[in-house]
């Protein structure tokens, strides 16, 4: 296998009630990496997945908070439940800016960039 896409990933440990916690992932991608060496290890995050990527517990992650949220309130006029989010180019390019601020380049390269999946509406 040269990959894992590790589904919601930040409500694993919510469901044990223990809350966020970054313990569980890396473990898999270790395991994957060791299977594989070149295995790439990615997550979904609906929140900000900035702390699993700092702390190479992934490889990358679905970049929902840094370039789909923004993205359809800017071209949409929607946030991806369909509730009105109006935001200009400046505000979108900011919430970009600021979410990439966060990764290094390589991570930023590494981020999955949609519009929308199986996990949101159609845009």
């Amino acid at each position: 296998m040269d990959g894992w896409r590790l589904d919601v990933v930040h409500m694993w440990a919510k469901a044990a009630g223990r809350g966020i916690t970054c313990s569980i992932s890396p473990g898999i991608t270790q395991a994957a990496k060791q299977a594989q060496p070149e295995a790439f290890v990615f997550g979904e995050h609906f929140g900000d997945a900035r702390q699993w990527l700092q702390a190479d517990a992934e490889d990358a992650a679905m970049n929902y908070r840094g370039f789909t949220f923004p993205i359809w309130g800017f071209l949409a006029n929607t946030d991806i439940s369909y509730d009105p989010q109006k935001i200009d180019a400046q505000t979108c390019m900011a919430w970009m800016d600021n979410y990439r601020a966060g990764l290094s380049h390589q991570q930023q390269l590494r981020m999955f960039n949609q519009l929308d999946s199986h996990d949101t509406g159609a845009f």
